[in-house]
């Protein structure tokens, strides 16, 4: 059991007296809340699918509600690591390439500006 433990990504690996070891990566989910500017203006945290998922080549982000235009698309590797990092608006019809990436489980976070992250599983095939 964990306390007081920060949403993420994790590694755990365990270690037995051979010395024989295994790993195991497990994500806290982040409890989405609305939080508010200087101003008082609540913003909502925007919510999106990916689609295809599992997917190869490319994938696309559809939000819920309006479509933003503002800021940027993250993913991660199962360890955090972040590989590629886009600008919304430099994103073909809401497209994300996935050219050059590793196959496996890579998080896409959408980052808005001034709003709360949101971040989605993605399965990358061959």
């Amino acid at each position: 059991t964990f306390t007081n433990v920060a949403a993420g990504t994790y590694t755990f690996e365990v270690v037995d007296r051979n010395g024989c070891t295994a790993q195991q990566v497990a994500t806290i989910p982040v409890t989405l809340r609305p939080t508010n500017d200087d101003r008082g203006a609540q913003i909502a945290a925007q919510d999106f699918t990916l689609v295809p998922n599992p997917a190869r080549g490319s994938v696309a982000l559809m939000f819920s509600g309006t479509a933003p235009t503002t800021g940027d698309v993250e993913m991660f590797d199962a360890t955090g690591k972040l590989i590629k990092r886009t600008p919304l608006n430099a994103l073909n019809a809401g497209t994300l390439s996935l050219d050059g990436l590793s196959t496996g489980v890579l998080f896409v976070t959408y980052r808005p500006e001034g709003g709360a992250p949101v971040t989605k599983r993605l399965v990358v095939l061959d």
